[in-house]
């Protein structure tokens, strides 16, 4: 017990030797100060004395209940730190991370028709229809792999389409292309696109090339051995395989109003003659 009303009365008794030092020293610098500033009169202020009876009246009360001080300080040292750790976990508990706004951004798309096939070279490639966008659009996880939804060709044609990089989706066609035909890409861009960008327009619309031919040159053949065989040999190129068959009904040759004879000689499967 006497240890604990010691332990009461510490904190009293330290302050009493700080006042005591305060004291001295405030003393002593008037003493140093006495040759110029002359002897100064100092009355104690009155909370000073205020202060120092509740001060000697809370060590009187400690002395006489040390068990009840010691139990309510160390229920208000509970107090303070029981809040000083919920206000710790507080500021230190995990926060929920603050989504920023997704700004969605307009873009637009064009698309590049298939080239015509060159049959005159022996090359398998494969048509394909290219559709560009302004700017990056394609969503990261399917750059590079093929694409099964938000994008339809009408009329349906048997292919695939793919990313090819994050601007650029590609349609590789299993067969060739109709000529002259035109066919629309339709684009769902909530399925096919990223989440931050929208279409203009949700529509496209191209033609493929058209069938056509064009003269060669006209020339004058008279044979050597015979100087009355003479021929006129013209040429017509077409971009596509052409109907022999059909075509020699519809060609006709007249001079001066009437019919020439002719022949229809296959070159190759773009050139007659």
């Amino acid at each position: 017990m006497d240890v604990l009303r010691f332990i009461l009365r510490l904190p009293f008794i330290l302050l009493r030797l700080a006042a005591r030092s305060l004291v001295y020293l405030f003393t002593l610098l008037g003493f140093l100060l006495r040759p110029f500033t002359g002897r100064i009169r100092w009355a104690v202020p009155g909370w000073v004395t205020f202060a120092g009876n509740q001060l000697a009246r809370l060590e009187r009360r400690g002395n006489r209940y040390p068990k009840t001080i010691s139990a309510l300080l160390l229920l208000t040292a509970a107090v303070a730190a029981g809040s000083y750790y919920t206000w710790h976990w507080y500021q230190n508990k995990p926060k929920p991370v603050d989504v920023a706004p997704l700004v969605v951004q307009d873009i637009s798309a064009s698309v590049q028709r298939p080239s015509a096939v060159n049959y005159n070279r022996d090359d398998n490639s494969a048509q394909i229809v290219v559709v560009t966008f302004s700017r990056s659009a394609a969503p990261v996880t399917l750059i590079g792999k093929p694409v099964t939804a938000g994008i339809t060709l009408t009329p349906a044609m048997e292919g695939e389409w793919q990313w090819r990089n994050d601007r650029k989706l590609v349609f590789t066609a299993k067969k060739t292309f109709p000529m002259g035909k035109t066919y629309t890409v339709d684009m769902d861009a909530k399925t096919l696109l990223a989440p931050q960008v929208a279409l203009t327009e949700k529509q496209k619309t191209f033609t493929t090339p058209e069938f056509y031919y064009r003269g060669g040159r006209a020339e004058f053949y008279q044979d050597p051995q015979d100087p009355m065989k003479k021929h006129a040999i013209i040429g017509l190129t077409f971009n596509a395989p052409a109907d022999v068959k059909n075509l020699e009904s519809r060609l006709s040759m007249t001079r001066d109003g009437k019919p020439v004879p002719y022949t229809v000689t296959v070159m190759n499967c773009c050139h007659l003659c």
